[in-house]
């Protein structure tokens, strides 16, 4: 039993970063601040705060902050909101995602001999970014489609579009994005 939960655990995907994964993977896509102190608390312990909010869903105000031994917590919830913000705008996600698929195609893992293209329907309960009613599935939501190779690495960024958008409009978009962005790393 314990072997099966190891193997699990190993191909999961992480919600928590240690400092040196966060370094691995992440901290060259961050921007030095041009001015000012540095921050009191790393940026790996800001990253997965925000990584719980993403894995949980719950309310940034209610995400659970760590109090130091004075019983204050380490940082504000709309700090975290703000640098994730931040770090949206300034692409940093982007970047070091691109970095993990050139990382994995550097290291021969990347087999895109076959490559699986998939669109799917994510209903909203609570709005979203690109809204539209599905009239098939009686929902309301967004169709998302994504490029994967042979291994399941997932190849570009997912591609969006409204829930009653036809995915065979979504995926010559998604194909172009795929394209572009392996061109770019």
């Amino acid at each position: 039993m314990k072997d099966k939960d190891q193997k699990r655990k190993e191909h999961s995907i992480p919600v928590e970063l240690t400092p040196e994964q966060f370094d691995e993977f992440f901290l060259d896509a961050i921007p030095k601040p041009k001015r000012g102190p540095q921050g009191k608390l790393p940026p790996y312990k800001i990253f997965n705060y925000i990584m719980t909010v993403i894995y949980t869903g719950c309310q940034w105000k209610a995400l659970p902050i760590e109090k130091d031994v004075r019983g204050v917590r380490e940082i504000c919830y709309s700090r975290v909101f703000k640098t994730y913000q931040k770090w949206l705008e300034e692409e940093v996600f982007h970047k070091a995602f691109g970095e993990s698929v050139a990382r994995l195609f550097q290291d021969g893992k990347l087999d895109i001999s076959i490559i699986h293209g998939d669109g799917s329907t994510t209903a909203a309960k609570k709005g979203g970014d690109q809204i539209g009613y599905n009239g098939h599935k009686k929902t309301k939501g967004e169709k998302v489609a994504c490029f994967t190779d042979r291994n399941c690495n997932v190849l570009s960024p997912f591609t969006t579009a409204p829930g009653n958008a036809s995915e065979m409009k979504l995926f010559p978009r998604a194909l172009d994005d795929l394209k572009s962005f392996l061109k770019s790393i």
